[in-house]
């Protein structure tokens, strides 16, 4: 099980970092999962809650049919699991990203999992060069 960022989506997170991360540090991550894998093609800037119930997430999946494969978040993966450890989150992903320094941002994958109770399980970015 792996994750990997398309170049649009990098982008996306680099002007983040660079612009306006502090001001809006939570949004939803658009793309496709392969197998058990998630390729996310873009972000889209969310609001500071994502959502702020299952009815209103629900009417977000709607909006982007079959595209909606998770979240992404400056905060730790602690301070969401009251609001991701819900039936409607499971199998989806949590991306947290770390800023290091401007336009270094370091990657943490998490699928929102349950197995008896919920929890998060680390996920692998992989990254493949031009030509492979």
């Amino acid at each position: 099980m792996f994750v990997y960022l398309s170049d649009e989506a990098r982008e996306y997170f680099s002007s983040l970092a660079t612009c306006s991360l502090n001001e809006n540090p939570n949004g939803f991550l658009l793309g496709h999962k392969r197998g058990s894998s998630f390729i996310v093609e873009r972000g889209v800037p969310g609001r500071k809650n994502l959502f702020d119930s299952p009815q209103e997430f629900s009417n977000l999946i709607q909006s982007f049919p079959r595209q909606l494969i998770g979240f992404y978040t400056l905060s730790p993966p602690s301070q969401w699991a009251s609001k991701l450890f819900q039936p409607i989150t499971a199998g989806l992903l949590l991306l947290q990203l770390e800023i290091k320094a401007i336009k270094k941002i370091n990657y943490h994958p998490y699928l929102i999992d349950f197995e008896g109770h919920f929890s998060y399980k680390k996920l692998n970015i992989v990254s493949f060069q031009e030509g492979e």
